[in-house]
């Protein structure tokens, strides 16, 4: 496992109290948060940019990821 990105907590901690998101997230509620089509958030999964779960929710610290640039 590799080492943690620079500002990934502050992020998180941004993500998590400033814009009060879940810690699991749907597609439809990534694309209204990053204002931006399905497609676009469909896209990213499918090339590894941002990752889900096994149920297809997306982890608020993979959404802290991509945001950084330090996607998986």
């Amino acid at each position: 496992m590799g080492r943690e990105k620079p500002n990934f907590r502050e992020m998180l901690e941004w993500l998590t109290n400033e814009k009060k998101l879940d810690p699991l997230l749907d597609v439809k509620e990534v694309t209204a948060f990053l204002r931006v089509g399905r497609g676009f958030v469909k896209d990213r999964i499918d090339c590894g940019d941002i990752r889900t779960d096994k149920g297809g929710k997306i982890p608020i610290g993979a959404l802290a990821s991509y945001l950084l640039g330090n996607a998986n």
